[in-house]
């Protein structure tokens, strides 16, 4: 049984959850766990998948997370995963935005991010953890208010199924 908290922040332009720029990031976790959850979602933006990406300096705290410094947000995810495998934490990725910015997009395309860019983002990220036990999902779009029911069964369909020729257990 899945208790999940959602820690945010990756959709934007931190590129990584918040609180990082203040408090070490085992730190965090570790008060998630203390809390008594297993899982947490970490939403993220189509951007944060872009190869380099790296996170800016504003959103981190040098000193609190100096391994965290220089690293792209896929290896800070990274580092993230696998202190959440020692802690017992499951982790479900959310697709929360095109873009990198706040709050939801009603779609997960438009404005010049396709259906292939979307699930090619979803493929990085199940290619990278497809063979991880602690990632247990997807929330392959957050909020999806902006579409017909059909438009969204047949994007989620397309998705879904792009994950699971990967990643099956997801």
């Amino acid at each position: 049984r899945l208790k999940s908290v959602n820690w945010f922040g990756a959709e934007g332009t931190n590129y990584t959850p918040h609180g990082t720029w203040i408090r070490p990031w085992r730190e965090i976790i570790d008060q998630i766990a203390d809390f008594g959850f297993n899982c947490i979602r970490i939403p993220f933006s189509g951007d944060f998948c872009a190869t380099g990406r790296t996170i800016p300096e504003t959103a981190l705290d040098e000193e609190a997370n100096a391994d965290l410094v220089g690293l792209t947000a896929l290896q800070v995810l990274d580092l993230y995963i696998d202190y959440c495998t020692t802690k017992g934490i499951y982790i479900v990725l959310d697709h929360h935005r095109r873009t990198a910015g706040a709050g939801p997009d009603g779609s997960p395309v438009g404005s010049g991010y396709t259906v292939t860019n979307w699930i090619n983002n979803w493929l990085v990220l199940a290619n990278r953890y497809k063979d991880n036990t602690t990632v247990v999902g997807a929330d392959v779009h957050n909020e999806p208010h902006d579409l017909t029911w059909s438009a969204w069964a047949d994007y989620a369909e397309q998705c879904g199924n792009a994950i699971h020729a990967v990643a099956p257990n997801w």
